[in-house]
């Protein structure tokens, strides 16, 4: 599409988009959370996304509105020889959806979590928890567990010839990919901490734990797609130390005689050491809103 919009070609804005997604219900396997080796207790999620039933529910929750994020939006460029990954915050009116009639044969079943978003007894600025969201458009985050101690009481590096702080390692589960019942593969988050936070210069690890594929391009140098906040959200792609393998969770398909798992992802991401607060952004590939047509 970036090639057509560099000779001329932009797609209709006066086109209202009518019944897309086909009207589907989700179909989300139940998680068992695992548990702390060090409290011998259940991990605390410290992020739940909400679980929309069906895909007509997330047009609800972002179509025909107003937008109140700073989510990296395309900007159009003036001219062709501009580089079309430049972004700005999103700040206008989100895309127009009209609900098709058969809409009425979706039932609601709503999945009742115990909160969304950041757990309750996080404060906002906490300085010692980075804070998660994916809620905006094409945005998928469905839990996030920290499977290591918050910075502040990671031990330093006791040898000489160890010189970097052992990563702050999370688990992160995706929400089934829209316009499937089932599958796991397109992942979109944000990370932020606020100036006095501890994450200046801090490493951490992500560990995306539910995907359907086997196989993956990650194992093979593709990396992930990255936008913060003190490069304008443009896109790159980044992160190091790649591995792509078997999960520890297990499907809901999984039997005793044929036990199966998810595929995990995981990556390291080191955060700007000079920059005192950060919003980045991480990705599948480089994210192509409704929005942004």
């Amino acid at each position: 599409m970036d090639a057509d919009m560099i000779f001329g070609w932009r797609p209709n804005p006066d086109i209202v988009i009518s019944g897309a997604p086909i009207p589907l219900n989700y179909n989300y396997e139940h998680v068992t959370i695992p548990v702390d080796p060090l409290t011998a207790k259940d991990f605390i999620p410290l992020y739940l996304g909400a679980r929309q039933p069906n895909s007509l529910e997330v047009h609800r929750q972002f179509g025909n509105k107003a937008s109140n994020t700073d989510c990296p939006q395309r900007c159009k460029p003036k001219q062709a020889s501009e580089k079309l990954n430049a972004l700005e915050p999103q700040t206008s009116i989100s895309y127009p959806f009209k609900f098709p009639n058969r809409a009425q044969i979706l039932k609601r079943q709503e999945s009742m979590r115990e909160f969304t978003g950041m757990h309750p007894t996080i404060d906002y600025e906490n300085k010692y928890e980075l804070r998660f969201d994916s809620h905006f458009e094409s945005g998928n985050l469905d839990m996030v567990l920290r499977k290591s101690p918050r910075p502040d009481l990671v031990e330093a590096p006791t040898s000489p010839t160890v010189k970097k702080q052992r990563p702050v390692e999370y688990d992160l589960y995706m929400r089934v990919d829209t316009n499937t019942r089932g599958h796991h593969q397109w992942f979109y988050f944000s990370t932020e901490f606020y100036e006095g936070s501890v994450f200046p210069g801090q490493t951490i690890k992500i560990n995306v734990v539910n995907f359907t594929k086997k196989a993956s391009l990650y194992a093979y140098g593709m990396r992930v797609a990255i936008s913060k906040k003190s490069n304008n959200y443009a896109w790159t792609k980044g992160g190091e130390n790649f591995t792509y393998g078997t999960s520890h969770v297990k499907r809901n398909c999984s039997t005793k005689e044929r036990p199966m798992f998810y595929s995990k992802l995981s990556f390291e991401y080191t955060f700007d050491a000079n920059q005192p607060e950060e919003k980045v952004y991480f990705a599948y590939c480089f994210p192509y809103t409704f929005s942004k047509l």
